[in-house]
C-alpha cells in the first residue's frame, strides 16, 4: 500500500488533489492497456476489410457483438466481446476519451487489481441488460457500458469517503460526472441508434460494486476485511448477471437466421439458375446433335436430378424477414426445384420398335410441366411495349 507524505499546508487545494491521486497509483497502465485493447481489435477489424466509419451489423456480429437470439444460443461470451468492439472510429474515439479522464482515477481509487474487476463488471451488466432492450433487435457494441460503470463508481466513491478524500474531490468533481451522466443519457434517449439500457446497466453495476468494495489507502480497514468485501461485490455482480441474463425476454429477431438465412437464400437461387442454365445449354446441344436422346435422358437422372435436389437444400435453409417482398419468389423457386428435381429424376422407359426413351408416368410427367410453366409465367418480366411504327 503506498504512504501518503503530509502536503504543506500552504500547498494549493490542485496540487493536493494531484499529490494524493499520483500517490495512489503514479501509472494507470490498467487504463492505458485497456485503451490500447480497444484500439486493436478495431485495427484488426479494419485489417479484415470492415468499414472504419460505420462497419455493418453483420460484421459486427461476426466479431462478437452482442445479440440477445445469439446470446440465448450460449453464447453467453458475447456480453465480453461486445464492449471491446466499436461500430466505427468515432465511437471508439469517444468511449476512449471517456475511459481516459474518468478510469485513471477509479484506478488510483481502487487499485489495479479491483480496477480491472470494476471495468469487466461494469461492461458485462450493459450487455446483460443491454439483452432486455436494445440487443433484441439490434447489434449492440461498444464500450460506453464499461465507462458509465466507471463513472458510478467514482461518484459513489465520492459520496461515501468525502471525509477521508481532499476537498477538492466534493462538489466539482460531483459536478462533473453528474453533468457527463445527465447529458449523455439525455442524448441517448433523444437520438436513435444509442444502446443506453447499456449505460444503465454499467451505471447501475459500478454503483453497486461501489456501495460494497472499500476506496485505498483505508488505514482503518484489514487486508482480509477489504479481501471478503471484493467477495461480496463478486457475488452481487454474479447474481445481477445471472438474473439479466436469465429473465431476458425472448429475442425478438434472430440474427443468425437473418444473415445466414439471406445469404442462404442468395446461394439458393445461384444453384437453381445455374441448374436451369445446364439444363437449358443441353437442351441446345442436343437440337445441334451433339448430345444423342439417350444421352440427354440418362443425363437428366445422373447429372440433372442432384442439381436441383442441392438447390433445393440450400433454398430450405433460406429465410428471409416477414415483409420481405421476395418472400413469394423464395416460395414459388423452392416448388420450382423441387418439381424440377421430381421431374429430372423419373425413370423412362423405351417402347418396342423404339429408339425414344419415354416417362414411365407420363401423366405425372405432363402434370409437373404445367406446374412449372404456370409458376415461371407468374414471376416472368412484363413484356417491354414497343414503339408505335412512325407514320408515313
Amino acid at each position: 500500500m503506498p504512504r501518503l507524505q503530509p502536503i504543506p499546508p500552504a500547498a494549493g487545494e490542485e496540487h493536493q488533489l494531484h499529490h494524493w491521486l499520483h500517490a495512489l497509483a503514479p501509472a494507470t497502465w490498467v487504463t492505458y492497456g485497456l485503451i490500447a485493447l480497444n484500439v486493436v481489435v478495431w485495427a484488426l477489424m479494419v485489417s479484415q476489410g470492415a468499414n472504419p466509419f460505420s462497419p455493418p451489423a453483420e460484421v459486427l456480429l461476426h466479431w462478437g457483438g452482442n445479440a440477445a437470439s445469439e446470446v440465448q444460443r450460449g453464447q453467453v461470451w458475447r456480453l465480453l466481446s461486445a464492449p471491446f468492439l466499436h461500430s466505427g472510429i468515432v465511437h471508439l474515439v469517444m468511449n476512449m476519451l471517456g475511459l481516459w479522464a474518468i478510469g485513471q482515477t477509479a484506478e488510483r481509487i481502487y487499485g489495479h487489481r479491483v480496477y480491472v474487476g470494476i471495468y469487466l463488471g461494469s461492461a458485462l451488466a450493459g450487455s446483460a441488460l443491454s439483452l432486455h432492450f436494445s440487443a433484441q433487435q439490434t447489434v449492440s457494441v461498444g464500450a460506453s457500458g464499461a465507462v458509465f460503470g466507471l463513472a458510478g463508481v467514482v461518484l459513489v466513491a465520492v459520496l461515501r469517503h468525502r471525509d477521508s478524500m481532499p476537498r477538492l474531490f466534493g462538489k466539482p468533481m460531483l459536478r462533473g460526472i453528474g453533468f457527463f451522466l445527465v447529458y449523455s443519457l439525455a442524448q441517448g434517449f433523444l437520438q436513435t441508434g444509442v444502446d443506453n439500457a447499456a449505460h444503465v446497466g454499467g451505471l447501475l453495476a459500478g454503483a453497486l460494486m461501489a456501495c460494497i468494495l472499500p476506496v485505498r489507502p483505508d488505514p482503518l480497514r484489514s487486508r482480509a476485511h477489504a479481501r471478503g468485501r471484493e467477495l461480496l461485490a463478486l457475488a452481487a455482480m454474479v447474481a445481477l448477471l445471472g438474473g439479466l441474463v436469465l429473465l431476458a425476454p425472448p429475442a425478438a429477431v434472430d440474427f443468425q437466421r437473418k444473415y445466414t438465412g439471406a445469404a442462404a437464400f442468395e446461394q439458393g437461387m445461384r444453384s437453381f439458375n445455374a441448374a436451369m442454365r445446364q439444363l437449358g445449354l443441353e437442351s441446345q446441344w442436343r437440337r445441334a446433335g451433339k448430345l444423342t436422346v439417350q444421352q440427354a435422358d440418362e443425363r437428366s437422372r445422373s447429372v440433372h436430378a442432384p442439381a436441383f435436389r442441392k438447390a433445393q437444400t440450400d433454398l430450405a435453409a433460406a429465410w428471409l424477414p416477414p415483409g420481405d417482398p421476395r418472400n413469394a419468389l423464395l416460395q414459388a423457386v423452392r416448388q420450382q426445384a423441387a418439381w424440377m428435381a421430381e421431374m429430372q429424376a423419373m425413370e423412362s422407359v423405351t417402347p418396342p420398335g423404339s429408339s425414344q426413351p419415354e416417362p414411365a408416368d407420363p401423366a405425372r410427367m405432363a402434370e409437373l410441366q404445367a406446374l412449372i410453366q404456370r409458376s415461371a409465367q407468374r414471376f416472368a418480366p412484363p413484356p417491354v411495349p414497343q414503339p408505335a411504327p412512325p407514320r408515313r
